[in-house]
């Protein structure tokens, strides 16, 4: 059987840490340590999008391995496709997604768009 997590919050901004160590934690009891830091960083921006642009109040975040790849989905339950932007400089956010696309092996959303995911190559 495959390693696999999941954990269903409330929206609280705070939480998205909470989701980043529990991260770290499975990855590192899975002999994936390596994989770490990485994923901090797209729990970070997949997560705490879902908690700023959600009109659920829990998200839930899954977190598996399975074939070499490791799997990060956050579901929020509401519809509608995340975009990648292209911000301009002076512009102060909508760049979480090219974050995500640089770092991740691949990357999108589920049909109905109410959840994200990515991947990354354990």
């Amino acid at each position: 059987m495959s390693p696999a997590f999941i954990i269903s919050i409330t929206l609280e901004p705070w939480r998205v840490r909470h989701l980043r160590a529990v991260s770290r934690a499975h990855l590192t009891e899975w002999g994936l340590a390596a994989l770490t830091d990485t994923m901090e960083v797209l729990v970070s921006e997949i997560a705490g999008n879902a908690v700023r642009h959600t009109c659920s109040d829990r998200i839930t975040l899954s977190l598996s391995v399975a074939d070499g790849v490791v799997r990060l989905e956050v579901d929020d339950n509401t519809e509608g496709h995340p975009q990648l932007r292209h911000p301009g400089p002076e512009e102060e956010s909508g760049r979480g997604l090219l974050i995500v696309d640089a770092l991740a092996t691949d990357w999108g959303t589920s049909e109905d768009g109410s959840a994200t995911w990515c991947t990354l190559a354990a």
